[in-house]
């Protein structure tokens, strides 16, 4: 999987951009903690999870508008900054997580839901199928439903419409027929 980005590079940039104080001089290297290769393979497995959730939402995994990958972008690089956040832990004074983590949880949740909602499409993303195309409107027939009831096995339902109309007057045996309209 690709990492979602508007231009090659930009994504790790903007990695960089949040995480300056884990850099050196501005840019992950093979002396950073975390290393450059870490931070990349980190990128991947993000846009990885973002294809699956693209999918799961009826969208293409495969993004081409520019506006589409730019929204892509700030998630994978969210989702990425939030692993280096786990991996080099900073605790407030009262010994918890710190604010800073919590934001980059807020942004995430917050662009998950932009992202797995209608408004993607509207602003030109691909659409596939996705898991939409399995679902089936399905139902039983009046004639059927009809058979059933007239079954002299069939047992009827302990809930009937109009059963807790009148509370005072609750049957839960009560069949449509015996509650006062």
């Amino acid at each position: 999987m690709a990492v979602y980005e508007v231009a090659s590079g930009s994504a790790l940039t903007q990695v960089e951009g949040f995480c300056r104080h884990l850099t050196n001089s501005g840019t992950f290297d093979t002396n950073s903690q975390p290393t450059n290769a870490w931070v990349v393979d980190q990128l991947n497995i993000d846009s990885a999870y973002i294809g699956a959730k693209l999918g799961e939402c009826g969208y293409d995994s495969a993004q081409t508008d520019a506006d589409v990958l730019q929204i892509l972008q700030a998630w994978n690089t969210i989702r990425t900054v939030m692993a280096i956040e786990l991996s080099n832990p900073v605790n407030a004074v009262s010994g918890r997580g710190n604010a800073r983590f919590q934001e980059f949880i807020n942004r995430e949740k917050a662009i998950e839901k932009t992202v797995c909602g209608p408004g993607l499409a509207d602003i030109g993303a691909a659409v596939s199928g996705g898991l939409g195309e399995f679902l089936v409107a399905t139902g039983v027939s009046a004639d059927r439903k009809k058979t059933v009831e007239d079954d002299t096995d069939h047992i009827k339902h302990r809930i009937r419409r109009g059963q807790f109309k009148y509370p005072k007057q609750v049957d839960p045996h009560a069949d449509v027929d015996d509650v006062v309209n």
